[in-house]
């Protein structure tokens, strides 16, 4: 694992398609501004546990499916600049546990309610707790984009903004 690391910057290597946990649990990761190539499919969990991660700014690219998890516990994250592209099928949990969430996040997904999980006996559909109660009042985020699936996605928090 890369535990050291305090930043990444740059772009992703174009040999790498998978990234699902690829930087989960560095915990002294602060800051994100990477562009990613098409071909990426998979970031579950890339950030999961990023505990120090205070900023990000990534270009996801059109060939991502699945960003279950991808921030989930980044209890430090404030300042959050994407588009989550309409390749997207999957946001479960992507912001949970994220309490200082503030920015601007557009939402192109195009999200597979055939998704579902069974977590402690419930199922969950898989855009369900895209960002969970957790996001403080949530008056500091907003969200946008021609997600059909927006209103749903704020279901757990009604303060979250919608444009």
């Amino acid at each position: 694992r890369y535990t050291s690391i305090t930043e990444l910057n740059g772009e992703i290597p174009s040999n790498l398609i998978e990234l699902s946990t690829a930087f989960q649990g560095c915990s002294k990761l602060k800051y994100v501004n990477v562009e990613m190539h098409d071909g990426i499919k998979n970031m579950s969990n890339t950030f999961k546990d990023c505990s120090e991660l205070t900023s990000i700014n990534i270009t996801i690219p059109n060939t991502v499916k699945d960003m279950s998890g991808t921030f989930m516990n980044c209890s430090s994250l404030r300042s959050v600049n994407m588009i989550i592209p309409s390749s997207v099928t999957n946001l479960f949990q992507t912001f949970s546990i994220c309490p200082k969430l503030e920015g601007r996040i557009q939402i192109d997904a195009t999200l597979d309610e055939s998704i579902v999980f069974t977590w402690n006996g419930k199922e969950y559909k898989g855009y369900m707790q895209t960002f969970d109660s957790s996001c403080q009042d949530g008056s500091g985020l907003i969200i946008t984009g021609s997600s059909s699936y927006l209103e749903k996605i704020r279901s757990n928090n009604p303060k979250i903004g919608i444009e």
